[in-house]
């Protein structure tokens, strides 16, 4: 039968794909082992043929001590003697060029947090795709066979896979070729008798604690007894389930056709997922995610589940994190798709004690002080003994003992506490004289704590990047975090000064004004009561509606109290002008209005201020508990929102 033969699968799967075309160059990855070997000895014969430039690639992963060292020699021995320079109808072909490339994988794997299998992979492709871009953009070829494809298939079924998994490994696609996947083990080993070519056995191959070893050294063989043929059948099987996915996936194309963005941000309305039937609707998430990042993604099913069951839901501010740094979020009628970016690069510089410095995404300040026994954390702490601190990224070795806990370095306390690689070089650590005094996020180090009413260093750090992408919709900051602490801090010491001797009912208008509202709390001295209102004249855009209505009242009678109605924006008047109506008919002591901010070009019915915070012009602001949609609430300035963003 044709199949029996060594030679036949291969040659007919280059030509049924057209996977080499002519004056091509392919890079062939070779591990050493038996599949590897068949392959480059296969295309090497091929290449006068077909009409292609070959070269090969190694990776050493460094994992198996002096084996790893064996294969990588033995590589370049086979190389060397089985792929040189060749005579082919009386002219010299070149020898095949090899490429070494080396990582330490498991350090690797330790710095990321993931398995040793999955950080091979990564680093070996990356390795080999940047060795094919150097060569002027080569084809990746590899050994994948059809015994590989059929253990793949199973694990993906064993893991719940939808159809997309249950298709295999794909013969073509992205830079890669795989000319090997009609080929059996059985095939490659007669092919190697039949040349006598060399080969080497990695020992972890049968290290069953992985599981697809497990599949391959005990599953499959019971399958193959009781299906002869089964990994040719299940190829089979592959290529017509592949048929199916690409039809459908291409029905999802259209659907999403004016949609997928390069990358960055996408804003899409949610029923553009959400109204698709099941058999598109993952797929269409799947596509959009994948241009979001401008690759294909390895999001699993529950995940590509999870944004068209956001997309089909009725929570208009949902929230989903997925995996690659994607967030998936509801804005009423709109999903909305983001890709978290690198973080400003930290660059070392000494810190002015006292004095502020920004570096980075941080702005740490540094103020005299002596320890009255504060609880000391990542974001705020106390130094003694630090003098000419410097401010650094991390560096290999960095240790830090934190109080009660023993030394570890800094690297493994950052994994511990589950810091996301990609920012884990712009913290700062503060050096004193060589020596870790404290790192942001993770605190102080012991030797720098301070005595109990002795000098120090009052440190505090605060990172830009916890609103990050939200600032970047922001035209213009309005008054800094600075001035809203102050001036919240003038107006409660006016209160202060007008009730004394007096208790007071302080009553916020939700939601805006709560951060004010618990700034303004704390700042005042007197005997008070807090209670909340929720009136609603806006809905869901940005300008009042003049049509208003209480959507929670009181929980506590106010009669005979002294009452201040704290809000957080005085606009067109329409809605406090309605508020204090209601209030005064419940009989309170005495009833005054404070706001913080202060338009008024809006006013359109009168209402008495007693105190205010700032008057402000005739913008759409944000910040400080005032939001846009439920959003930009958690920003500690008060902003002018860019009107492309509300479409103002």
């Amino acid at each position: 039968m044709a199949h029996s033969s060594p030679f036949h699968g291969l040659n007919a799967l280059i030509e049924t794909y057209g996977m080499i075309p002519p004056g091509s160059t392919v890079l062939c990855a070779c591990s050493g082992g038996a599949d590897s070997v068949y392959l480059l000895h296969r295309l090497y014969l091929l290449r006068e043929r077909m009409g292609f430039r070959l070269a090969a690639a190694h990776y050493n992963h460094q994992l198996r001590g002096e084996e790893s060292r064996r294969d990588e020699a033995f590589v370049r021995r086979f190389v060397a003697q089985w792929c040189g320079p060749a005579q082919v109808d009386g002219h010299e072909l070149p020898g095949v060029p090899l490429y070494v490339g080396r990582g330490d994988v498991a350090a690797q794997a330790g710095e990321l947090g993931r398995g040793l299998e999955e950080t091979a992979r990564e680093m070996r492709y990356a390795f080999l795709r940047e060795t094919a871009a150097e060569l002027g953009g080569a084809l990746i070829a590899t050994a994948h066979t059809a015994d590989d494809n059929g253990e793949t298939i199973l694990l993906h079924l064993l893991r719940g896979s939808g159809l997309r998994g249950l298709t295999g490994i794909r013969p073509v696609g992205e830079g890669l070729i795989r000319p090997m996947l009609t080929t059996t083990r059985a095939q490659v080993e007669e092919y190697l008798r039949l040349y006598g070519l060399p080969h080497v056995e990695d020992s972890s191959n049968r290290d069953e604690s992985f599981s697809r070893n497990r599949l391959r050294w005990q599953v499959v063989p019971e399958l193959e007894d009781m299906c002869p043929g089964f990994a040719r059948r299940t190829a089979e099987t592959a290529a017509l389930l592949r048929t199916d996915e690409d039809y459908l996936t291409g029905l999802a194309e259209k659907a999403v056709a004016d949609l997928l963005p390069r990358a960055g941000t996408l804003r899409l309305p949610a029923a553009a997922v959400g109204d698709l039937p099941d058999a598109l609707a993952p797929r269409a998430a799947r596509l959009l995610l994948a241009r979001l990042r401008d690759g294909d993604t390895d999001l699993a099913a529950p995940h590509l589940g999870g944004v068209v069951a956001l997309c089909r839901g009725r929570d208009p501010s949902a929230r989903l994190d997925l995996p690659e740094g994607i967030t998936a979020r509801r804005e009423y009628e709109m999903l909305v798709l983001t890709r978290e970016t690198a973080p400003p690069a930290l660059e070392e510089a000494s810190l002015p004690m006292p004095g502020q410095l920004r570096t980075g995404e941080w702005t740490l300040t540094c103020a005299a002080a002596v320890y009255q026994g504060e609880p000391q954390s990542g974001r705020e702490f106390w130094l003694a003994g630090a003098e000419g601190l410097t401010v650094r990224p991390r560096r290999t070795g960095d240790r830090l003992e934190r109080p009660g806990r023993p030394g570890r370095t800094v690297k493994k306390i950052m994994i511990d506490q589950k810091l996301p690689r990609h920012l884990r070089d712009t913290v700062p650590v503060l050096d004193s004289g060589g020596r870790v005094a404290a790192v942001a996020e993770l605190g102080p180090d012991a030797a720098f704590l301070p005595r109990l009413g002795e000098p120090c260093w009052h440190i505090t750090a605060k990172r830009k990047g916890e609103y990050f992408m939200l600032e970047k919709e922001i035209q213009e900051i309005l008054f800094s975090e600075e001035q809203l602490a102050q001036r919240v801090k003038e107006i409660a010491g006016e209160i202060n000064r007008d009730y004394v001797g007096q208790e007071i009912m302080l009553v916020s208008v939700l939601r805006g004004s709560f951060v004010f509202m618990a700034d303004l709390c704390r700042r005042i001295d007197l005997p008070c009561t807090v209670d909340f209102m929720a009136v609603s004249s806006y809905g869901g855009g940005t300008s009042s509606s003049g049509q208003v209505q209480i959507t929670k009242d009181l929980s506590s009678d106010i009669t005979g109290k002294n009452i201040i109605v704290v809000e957080d924006i005085l606009d067109s008047g329409n809605t406090l002008s309605y508020l204090l109506k209601v209030l005064e008919q419940r009989s309170p002591a005495s009833i005054r209005l404070c706001t913080l901010l202060d338009k008024p070009e809006r006013r359109v019915k009168p209402v008495e201020v007693h105190y205010s915070g700032f008057t402000i012009p005739d913008a759409f602001v944000v910040g400080y508990g005032l939001d846009y949609a439920e959003h930009y609430r958690n920003l500690p300035y008060i902003g002018i929102l860019k009107p492309e963003v509300y479409g103002g």
